[in-house]
């Protein structure tokens, strides 16, 4: 970490002490903690932020990041389940609990998360990309086949798409 962020982090660190109690200043520590690799660390600086404001997203759509980040599949579901909770529609959260399942090989789950997405958003390229990659992970191919064509004919050059057709055609 550079000598400025550095010292910010020691500023910030000091200013909200050990109780971690003030939600900006946990929240900015656990972004430096981000910036500096440390994604256990900020994961759990967001859940502590994320208990001292119940009803907040924003906590949770870091915290999710992190998840990612730190490749917790499960840690990402439930941060995602918790955030739709707050806010049924966050179109972030669905598409990172659709990710969850994928990730973990629930490809059903996954197909019908993505399907929630496509249905607020209907044109959302990732999503129809993932819902086709779904059906053709659980051997459900002539419909990974008109998923991925009908990507193709919104994205002619969708490269995840051409591979998906070219793995649901064998």
């Amino acid at each position: 970490m550079s000598s400025f962020w550095g010292t910010l982090h020691n500023i910030i660190d000091s200013a909200i002490g050990a109780e971690r109690t003030v939600y900006a200043g946990v929240m900015r520590l656990a972004y430096l903690k981000s910036l500096a690799g440390k994604y256990s660390l900020a994961a759990e600086l967001y859940n502590r932020v994320a208990e001292l404001e119940p009803n907040a997203v924003e906590p949770l759509l870091y915290l999710q990041y992190q998840y990612i980040l730190l490749g917790d599949w499960q840690g990402l579901e439930q941060s995602s389940n918790k955030a739709l909770k707050n806010d049924l529609n966050n179109y972030l959260s669905m598409t990172r609990l659709a990710y969850s399942y994928y990730q973990r090989g629930q490809y059903g789950r996954a197909r019908e998360a993505y399907l929630k997405v496509q249905q607020l958003y209907p044109l959302d390229l990732d999503a129809m990309v993932m819902v086709g990659w779904s059906n053709a992970l659980s051997n459900h191919k002539s419909e990974a086949k008109r998923n991925f064509r009908k990507v193709l004919m919104l994205a002619p050059q969708n490269k995840s798409a051409k591979e998906g057709l070219a793995f649901a055609t064998r």
